[in-house]
């Protein structure tokens, strides 16, 4: 008898019971979704430039757009084969991305010494 995805075994065991496959799993998980917000980001450059050929905007704008995103993606990809998401309470870091808008209030930043005051 085989088991589907995230269904018991025969035995009882739920599958993927193994650390090593599930950290593998989720840093495949994690890679894929960052090459889907690359996506993301390359889609709305291309809109912005199409906006600077029709001459509503400069050229600066998408490059520079372009730019930041591919800096949020190397940053992240960076975090992600560090393993700085293995430990941290959003394997996916997902609440670490509008850090910046939310500054020191940020929960993935909740186990620094400082950020006790600003609870």
């Amino acid at each position: 008898m085989t088991a589907g995805r995230g269904a018991a075994s025969a035995a009882g065991a739920p599958r993927g019971d193994d650390p090593v496959a599930r950290r593998r799993r989720r840093r495949q998980l994690r890679l894929r979704m960052l090459g889907v917000v690359a996506a993301s980001y390359l889609l709305d450059a291309l809109v912005l430039l199409a906006y600077a050929a029709a001459g509503t905007t400069s050229l600066r704008v998408p490059v520079g757009y372009a730019f930041a995103g591919g800096l949020v993606c190397a940053g992240f990809l960076v975090a992600f084969t560090a393993g700085v998401a293995e430990d941290a309470p959003d394997p996916f870091l997902t609440l670490c991305r509008p850090w910046p808008a939310w500054r020191s209030r940020s929960p993935c930043w909740s186990r620094h010494p400082r950020s006790a005051s600003y609870s």
